[in-house]
């Protein structure tokens, strides 16, 4: 047996609804997609011969076969152009993949870095929806 409530007559509809959830009003409707990256360490000289940035990850999950280096390297290409933002995230993602237990190393450090990289996927489709 199904239980059935009414809605009160004030309830708004779903075209109100979208309205509501899409005013400047509504935070959580208007909260950034994009993840915390901590900021870590740069020394002054970054990007010189000295201190190159990181373009990948140095530690990673790589036996004689099996590598995930395409697939980080794939996430990494969703990232936008900003040589320091790809720094922070390689050194974020060894951080996560060094830290965690020996058996979810791989799994913590992979799910972070896709959780990073289909946010700035979804922010650009976003922009590139506004502006067409």
């Amino acid at each position: 047996m199904l239980l059935h409530k009414d809605l009160p007559t004030n309830a708004p509809d779903g075209f109100e609804f979208i309205q509501a959830a899409n005013s400047p009003n509504c935070g959580a409707a208007n909260e950034s997609l994009l993840p915390e990256i901590p900021v870590c360490y740069v020394p002054a000289d970054i990007g010189s011969a000295a201190h190159p940035y990181r373009r990948y990850p140095i530690f990673y999950y790589g036996r004689t076969k099996i590598s995930d280096i395409d697939w980080i390297m794939q996430r990494l290409a969703c990232l936008p152009d900003d040589p320091l933002l790809v720094h922070q995230v390689c050194v974020e993602y060894e951080r996560l993949y060094l830290s965690a237990e020996n058996a979810d190393k791989r799994k913590v450090a992979n799910t972070w870095l896709n959780s990073v990289a289909m946010a700035y996927k979804a922010l650009a489709t976003n922009k590139r929806r506004a502006v067409a």
